[in-house]
């Protein structure tokens, strides 16, 4: 996992602020988006896929996502290496399990 911040892990170590958090600290589930971080994500949270699977992803990888998600559906799941690429292989991976799963439930 990636190093967590001390500083802050401290400052909200005996304090409810965790409590109020709609997601849980990177200290207890890394983000499944990426493996490498810059910074590393001090949240993820848990989003199911159209498939059934959940994944934990910080803020950046659910949003990268969604656009995937989107050109994925509009362009019939064949998008060019060139904008493929750009997504990394993990998000990548996530993504096209979701839209193939998609278009099995609805068909093309």
């Amino acid at each position: 996992m990636p190093p967590f911040p001390k500083q802050i892990l401290s400052a909200l170590e005996g304090t409810d602020a965790v409590a109020t958090f709609s997601a849980q600290l990177s200290t207890e589930q890394e983000c499944e988006g990426a493996k490498f971080h810059s910074p590393a994500p001090l949240l993820v949270r848990l989003r199911t896929l159209s498939n059934g699977e959940t994944v934990f992803l910080c803020g950046v990888c659910a949003d990268t996502l969604t656009v995937l998600n989107q050109l994925l559906m509009q362009n019939e799941g064949d998008l060019p290496w060139e904008v493929r690429r750009e997504f990394g292989n993990r998000i990548r991976a996530i993504g096209l399990r979701g839209y193939k799963a998609l278009k099995e439930t609805h068909g093309s």
